[in-house]
């Protein structure tokens, strides 16, 4: 059998590919490879010798793509980035979307061939946050700190009308309405400022019916993972004051969970706050992944149940 020839541009680096295949944890790549924004040097993860840069690892909300990182990729030099677009979204629009244990596994892939040292921190906000905790769920050897908003645990109940149309009209709705139109009714339920803004235009829309609802239809019943109560992570898991009920309500459930959780409002601010305040955001990120203390800002949940 005559094998095709491959163009090798690195030689170097064959040999630590080679090794990287040979003692991945994970199932081989059966799916088109995600795109990705990132910061720093790439082929760091793969050094025999330590980086002593971490890695952020940032998922993005349901409609969105890595581009709405851009801002804390900016401003946060001191760490490699790494920004994807989700399947079915942004530049990653070709490959289906398919679960949320399977995209959590596309991103441990990517965290094993791209995050410096093979671990990075986790940055997720609403569909990002559940995926990041899947991700948690199952490949925890590749995760550091955790920072979740805008995460709801508490599934819809069937007799609730958006379960059921999700149930049973999903498909003739993706069919029937426009894409533009899904895409704006999806940022205004996340009550998203200025809806028609980049972060949310910038994908194709054939097929983002179909993923949004695909998406939310998985949301509508997601439960805890079995195994949270094992997971030994510190996570800051955050809410904007004005946050959907459903959020709220989870909050306390999910930090109570977890046995290194922690749980904060932020004032003034609705799900999406990385829009409204980016610079807060920013920092909070910083300081999270630095172990270091949180902005004054933030309101800590126990003040508010014990006060």
């Amino acid at each position: 059998m005559v094998l095709p020839s491959i163009k090798v541009v690195n030689k170097s680096l064959l040999p630590k590919l080679i090794s990287g295949l040979l003692d991945c944890p994970i199932c081989p790549m059966t799916t088109m490879p995600l795109y990705v924004r990132a910061s720093g040097d790439r082929d760091a993860g793969l050094a025999s010798e330590p980086c002593t840069t971490p890695t952020i690892v940032f998922l993005h909300s349901v409609g969105g793509s890595g581009r709405m990182w851009q801002p804390q990729i900016d401003h946060l030099s001191a760490f490699h980035c790494l920004a994807p677009d989700l399947p079915g979204h942004g530049q990653s629009a070709e490959t289906s979307w398919r679960s949320l244990d399977e995209t959590a596994r596309q991103i441990a892939q990517l965290i094993h061939q791209q995050a410096h040292n093979r671990r990075a921190h986790i940055v997720g906000t609403s569909l990002g946050a559940y995926v990041a905790l899947q991700l948690l769920s199952h490949y925890p050897h590749l995760v550091e700190r955790v920072m979740l908003s805008g995460l709801s645990t508490l599934p819809w109940p069937p007799c609730h009308p958006m379960f059921w149309m999700m149930r049973r009209m999903g498909a003739l709705i993706s069919a029937c309405l426009p894409p533009d139109f899904i895409i704006k009714l999806n940022a205004q339920t996340m009550q998203l400022p200025n809806y028609g803004g980049k972060p949310y235009r910038d994908q194709p829309t054939h097929g983002f019916g179909d993923t949004t609802l695909e998406v939310l239809r998985e949301a509508s019943h997601y439960t805890l993972p079995a195994n949270i109560a094992s997971i030994q992570h510190p996570i800051l898991v955050t809410a904007g004051e004005h946050d959907l009920h459903r959020v709220h309500e989870s909050l306390p459930i999910l930090v109570n969970a977890l046995p290194q959780g922690e749980g904060f409002l932020v004032p003034n601010v609705s799900h999406h706050w990385v829009f409204e305040t980016p610079e807060l955001f920013t920092q909070t990120v910083a300081a999270w992944c630095s172990a270091a203390p949180l902005p004054a800002d933030l309101i800590d949940i126990n003040e508010l149940i014990f006060a």
